[in-house]
């Protein structure tokens, strides 16, 4: 699994606030906050090129979102996806409020499966350091894109001036057929305020540019944490795994997969192409992803977890398993000279096709 993205309007921005309780947890029927079963979400509050991160919306980074009688976060939340300042009550762009305007940009990033496996199997402590490795990678991903973030004001919007991301980090573990999935959504609002002090919606081209970029930022980060806590790292292709969770495991804990790999699997042989000789194209995948998608169930986290052990000892793989792939053995940073010859490599790699890029 990568990274994903999609944009939505005002109604999609519901999906992160109109069924969550005043204690700040959600109601089963909430697709994003997903039930009782996932965590509120957290503020995310971009860095400029200088580093530097405003708070002007009144909304501090890594805050979980309050739900009281005193603080609702839920409703600041809702009135920046309808383009307004939560502090205010002023339209930050000129089209708030209205229902056909891009209101929130929503990358997914998605773990590698042996990641949601072994946090499905950990014990408490360790789940937790891998949701904090998880959340980690997510900020890092969004950070990428905040630096290079900008919006345009002026007559035919002309001149272009710097705005950073604002938005939530929402973390779920599990997909919608009950298999551990560790993904964040990382929603961005279309209504920022700019370097100069101005507010206005999102320039979405250069984010586009260095969306790549930033997801391989998600699973370097991640998979650099998840090295600090002791688990060995293999290489797959442009993706990593964690070493040694049995691939029978990660299979029987892969229903999803296997719901899309069948859809796309009769989908090109009704077109009367065979699925092992020709490409499976992004397309095809999106189609039987969304095609095959079922509703989101009431099981809270405890529940998904007590059924995760049992299928786990049923498999072999425990929490004993999980902890004896941690290494004892301290993490070595390369040097410069070997970074430096990396580096040429990963040019080389690059370059071996094409001699040109944006």
């Amino acid at each position: 699994m990568t990274v994903s993205y999609k944009k939505s309007g005002p109604g999609g921005g519901a999906y992160y606030t109109d069924c969550m309780r005043p204690d700040g947890t959600s109601r089963v029927d909430d697709y994003y906050s997903g039930s009782s079963k996932e965590p509120p979400g957290r503020w995310y509050v971009g860095p400029a090129e200088d580093g530097s991160r405003s708070t002007g919306l009144g909304i501090a980074s890594g805050a979980a979102f309050v739900v009281t009688d005193e603080v609702d976060d839920n409703a600041a939340f809702a009135a920046l996806v309808d383009g307004y300042n939560p502090r205010t009550g002023q339209a930050m762009v000129q089209n708030a409020g209205k229902h056909a305007r891009i209101a929130i940009h929503d990358w997914t990033c998605s773990a590698p499966k042996s990641v949601s496996v072994a946090w499905s199997q950990a014990d408490a402590e360790l789940r937790a350091a891998i949701d904090s490795a998880q959340e980690h990678g997510a900020r890092a991903f969004l950070d990428v894109l905040s630096v290079r973030s900008y919006s345009r004001r002026g007559k035919d919007g002309i001149v272009k001036v710097a705005a950073p991301l604002r938005g939530a980090i929402f973390d779920h573990g599990s997909s919608r057929e009950n298999d551990p999935q560790k993904h964040s959504h990382c929603v961005a609002f279309n209504a920022t305020e700019r370097m100069d002090g101005t507010t206005g919606a999102l320039e979405t081209l250069e984010l586009m540019r260095w969306q790549g970029a930033a997801a391989s930022i998600y699973h370097a980060t991640l998979a650099w944490d998840l090295r600090h806590l002791g688990f060995r790292i293999e290489r797959q292709e442009n993706l990593f795994e964690i070493a040694d969770v049995p691939d029978h495991v990660c299979l029987a804990f892969s229903h999803r997969r296997q719901q899309i790999v069948a859809a796309v699997r009769a989908e090109m042989l009704a077109r009367g192409l065979d699925p092992e000789s020709v490409k499976w194209s992004r397309g095809l995948l999106q189609k039987a992803t969304t095609e095959t998608r079922s509703a989101k169930n009431e099981l809270t986290r405890e529940q998904l977890l007590e059924l995760w052990h049992q299928r786990g000892a049923a498999l072999g793989f425990t929490s004993v398993q999980v902890e004896a792939l941690l290494i004892k053995e301290p993490v070595r940073e390369l040097s410069r000279k070997e970074l430096l010859e990396e580096a040429r490599e990963a040019v080389n790699e690059l370059t071996e096709n094409s001699a040109v890029f944006r």
